[in-house]
């Protein structure tokens, strides 16, 4: 028996489907890169939530290295050891540290190292006491809470 062919042979064209899902692709891969959360998470507990809230020691770094802990200055040597004694003073104790944007990276690292090295070194482990929220999560806290906690102290 002979198979005779039954007239055009019909092909759909596999590069140009192949383009539009790498295109399609590439644009999803953007989208969630630009999505995508930056920073380390933090969230504060608030009463509103039925939650009892965190006590937290909260320290600013200036730009000149010197810091604000619960809104005194003290000089940049002694940070660690001003946090230290909070700390260890209550168990239950959080430390937030917030850099200003107008210090410089050398200045942030520098405070962060006295911070998490040496004697007087703040936990960086899994459930640690230590959390360095974003510039936009220190401006969303200061606008829903009615106060800056980094110049004033807990409240």
């Amino acid at each position: 028996m002979k198979l005779r062919a039954r007239g055009p042979r019909i092909s759909i064209a596999a590069v140009p489907m192949a383009d539009v899902a790498l295109t399609l692709f590439a644009i999803v891969v953007c989208a969630g890169m630009f999505s995508a959360v930056r920073g380390v998470g933090v969230r504060f507990e608030t009463t509103e939530s039925g939650e009892r809230p965190v006590p937290v020691v909260w320290v600013r770094v200036l730009a000149d290295g010197t810091a604000r802990v619960d809104g005194e200055r003290v000089s940049p040597s002694a940070v660690a050891e001003t946090v230290r004694r909070r700390l260890d003073a209550e168990p239950s104790l959080r430390c937030v540290v917030h850099i200003v944007p107008e210090a410089t990276y050398q200045t942030a690292i520098d405070a962060l190292a006295r911070l998490t090295e040496g004697p007087n070194a703040v936990a960086l482990a899994v459930g640690a006491r230590l959390s360095i929220p974003t510039q936009r999560e220190v401006e969303a806290f200061v606008a829903a809470a009615g106060y800056d906690p980094f110049e004033s102290g807990t409240r």
